[in-house]
């Protein structure tokens, strides 16, 4: 059942990943299935790391090819797959082995997982990714496309892994219907904002941060009210919305992302701010734990 769920989870990321490229970009903007592979390893046994690796390469090659309906282009994803496969194993083995007991409600726990989850191993599959890029579609640049393969896998770990722990170990509960208001509120009101900011910035070509700045506020409200728990929920709504209102339909839409600056720049913030809310919700609760012993 768990393996079964795993793989549907994984179809439906990967699917979103494949809706969030920047066109004509190769390479997607935030790449959700590195984020739910590697929450699913850091939750189960090693000795079931080698079904759930099995199901994330056949869940990216599935949904290649119900994005291409090309046979072709489903076994040229192949080798992307492995990559991303890969580069969670690293993740989950290296993170296994310095921090087992690793949490997303401790600082210093999740400044490691950024560095490695989100830094050290996305880096390294970036640089082969690169260079098969290169080597299967002419007039790509090596570094650029792994500037942005690294990017995306790390802002798809940083959006998607925690979550998938957090939720999984301990789901969310709303400990008065004032909270359940709030978050409510909160939500809705990112979105809202971020369309009426979208609509309002229609025919604009300037200032590619227009939309994401607008998100930090909220985020950070959820960071000091909801906690780790609470703020996983707002940055997957926030980034989805975020990443989408900038590939389609109109307003911002008309600056979307079309080129390697701006894939870099978006990819960039929606990193820095991501890692900062979370560990802002961190410090908050180790404060208010410290402070009630």
């Amino acid at each position: 059942m768990v393996a079964l769920v795993l793989f549907a989870g994984l179809l439906v990321g990967n699917w979103l990943g494949y809706e969030l490229r920047a066109e004509p970009e190769a390479v997607t903007v935030v790449w959700p299935p590195s984020g739910l592979l590697l929450g699913a390893l850091l939750l189960s046994e090693p000795r079931r790391w080698r079904l759930f690796l099995s199901l994330s390469v056949a869940a990216e090659v599935v949904a290649a090819a119900l994005a291409t309906w090309s046979l072709p282009e489903a076994t040229m994803a192949l080798p992307f797959a492995l990559l991303n496969t890969g580069e969670a194993l690293l993740a989950a083995a290296l993170l296994r082995r310095v921090r087992p007991g690793l949490s997303f409600g401790r600082a210093g726990d999740l400044a490691l997982f950024a560095a490695v989850g989100a830094g050290l191993a996305p880096l390294i599959s970036g640089i082969a990714a690169g260079g098969l890029l290169v080597w299967q579609y002419e007039g790509l640049a090596w570094f650029a496309e792994a500037e942005k393969w690294a990017l995306g896998n790390a802002v798809g770990v940083l959006v998607f892994a925690p979550p998938t722990v957090l939720w999984v170990t301990r789901p969310p509960r709303w400990t008065s219907s004032r909270r359940l208001v709030e978050g409510t509120i909160a939500t809705v009101g990112m979105g809202a904002t971020l369309l009426l900011v979208d609509r309002a910035g229609a025919g604009s070509v300037d200032h590619v941060f227009d939309l994401p700045v607008f998100l930090v506020p909220f985020l950070l409200f959820g960071a000091v009210r909801f906690g780790p728990r609470g703020v996983a929920a707002m940055a997957v709504a926030a980034v989805l919305l975020l990443v989408e209102l900038m590939l389609v339909g109109g307003g911002l839409a008309s600056r979307s992302i079309t080129s390697h600056t701006q894939t870099v720049a978006v990819q960039a913030f929606l990193y820095v701010s991501v890692l900062t809310t979370y560990l802002l919700a961190a410090t908050t609760v180790e404060r208010q734990t410290a402070e009630d012993e």
